[in-house]
């Protein structure tokens, strides 16, 4: 059985990580359904058999499961790891890991502003990727355009998203995660 590493994060945010199982007679040779395997064993593990993961219209998880009311949550995986964030309120949350494509992609999802202060140091691209991956799942805005709606602080640990209806902050912590990967936690603030 994979291990599940439990993360208590800041703002009450608990954190669980496995590996992506590739390996095994029974593991699945596809990698979509290695990551769902994974995350699944997250939830189970986390919630027990009980509870059923649904997708809201807009894509974003939720448990269905009465004993488990108010519980908001998060998924994401890399080509290594699945993770679970379960927290009391809204969040968004990425793993990746850093990868010379992100240097190329760079003007994609960052401002001419951001580009100027991220630069193309690897470790600080894939932090201000993630961040932008996590806000973009805990945003009730709904960015389409990672570049121009979503303004990230010099320092990522803050952003704005802008769209033409609303503007909303969020608050961002970065983890470090198993094989040089960067975990992002996106929590937008209260008005």
């Amino acid at each position: 059985m994979t291990p599940i590493l439990t993360i208590d994060a800041p703002h009450g945010i608990r954190l669980y990580l496995t590996a992506i199982d590739g390996e095994g007679a029974s593991a699945p040779q596809n990698r979509r359904e290695r990551e769902k395997e994974a995350v699944l064993r997250l939830l189970t593990a986390v919630f027990g058999t009980s509870a059923t993961l649904r997708h809201k219209a807009d894509g974003a998880p939720y448990i269905d499961d009465s004993a488990h009311p108010g519980i908001h949550i998060s998924i994401s995986h890399s080509t290594t790891h699945a993770l679970l964030a379960v927290a009391h309120h809204v969040i968004g949350v990425d793993i990746d890991h850093q990868r010379p494509t992100l240097q190329r992609v760079a003007t994609r999802f960052l401002s001419p502003a951001e580009q100027a202060f991220v630069g193309d140091d690897l470790p600080t691209l894939l932090k201000a990727w993630t961040a932008k991956e996590a806000i973009f799942k805990a945003s009730a805005l709904h960015p389409a355009d990672f570049a121009a709606q979503i303004d990230l602080s010099p320092i990522l640990d803050a952003a704005t998203v802008t769209t033409s209806s609303a503007t909303e902050s969020h608050t961002i912590i970065h983890l470090p995660a198993p094989d040089a990967q960067s975990i992002a936690i996106a929590i937008p603030q209260q008005p």
